[in-house]
């Protein structure tokens, strides 16, 4: 029973990890983009949105969380060359930068006098407390954040889903739906992430389990997390290119 709570609370973390702000506008985009193609839309989005990255964090696994090892069967340069650049794109230069304005521009549809530069500066300092520690990161978004943000996206899914019809395929170019997909979801990068979520992962179901626990078990609990963290994204981008779908015509 510990173990099942704890496969599950890792796998509602694992989903928040990847779940950020290209996670939700590219999955309603390629469906706004399928011309009522939206299952091989969604297939495409799936495999290089969900599996290519899970994938990752399963490869990331097997070196037992240790990205210099990972890295280094590369070469000495690239294990500290190819860290640098993708901490970077997901830090400053790239997906914190979009979490931050995609959920500014939310904010300021309630709050329009509140600048980019205070929000980002106020946006920061709460991330940054939430994560000071890191041996937190994976009960606060597993037990926390993510129980609220399932059913946010649950509750805009159903109010959505319920008000309008789908559409009916446009054409015969499914196949355009289904690249369109692939692409859209390559753009979220999360494989870059997922070398380094792993990590996090691993030490969190270490301190949880008892000291006897042999590396085989922890892979196996690793392992089922990841798969409970990937069916959940699957289903919410299903939801969100469903949604895109209906809604192509006022997107």
């Amino acid at each position: 029973m510990r173990n099942k709570t704890l496969i599950l609370g890792t796998g509602f973390a694992m989903f928040s990890m990847f779940f950020g702000s290209g996670n939700l506008v590219f999955p309603v985009l390629v469906g706004q983009q399928s011309n009522g193609h939206f299952a091989l839309a969604s297939l495409g989005i799936f495999l290089s949105g969900v599996l290519v990255p899970f994938l990752g964090a399963i490869a990331m696994l097997l070196f037992r969380g240790k990205t210099d090892d990972f890295f280094a069967v590369l070469g000495k340069k690239a294990s500290f060359l190819i860290p640098l650049f993708a901490l970077s794109l997901m830090g400053p230069f790239g997906v914190l930068a979009r979490c931050i304005t995609v959920a500014h521009g939310s904010f300021a549809q309630i709050f329009p006098h509140i600048g980019l530069a205070t929000f980002s500066a106020v946006f920061c300092a709460i991330i940054f407390l939430a994560t000071i520690k890191k041996s937190r990161v994976v009960t606060l978004l597993g037990s926390i954040l993510t129980p609220i943000l399932l059913i946010s996206l649950l509750s805009i899914a159903y109010q959505g889903l319920t008000q309008a019809e789908l559409p009916l395929i446009e054409n015969e170019e499914g196949f355009q739906a289904f690249k369109n997909g692939i692409f859209q979801g390559y753009q979220t990068m999360d494989l870059l992430a997922a070398f380094f979520f792993s990590t996090f992962v691993l030490h969190h179901i270490q301190k949880k389990v008892s000291k006897d626990c042999d590396s085989q078990s922890l892979f196996k609990l690793a392992l089922s997390s990841s798969l409970v963290g990937m069916s959940i994204l699957s289903f919410i981008y299903f939801l969100l290119v469903l949604l895109g779908a209906a809604y192509a015509n006022q997107l």
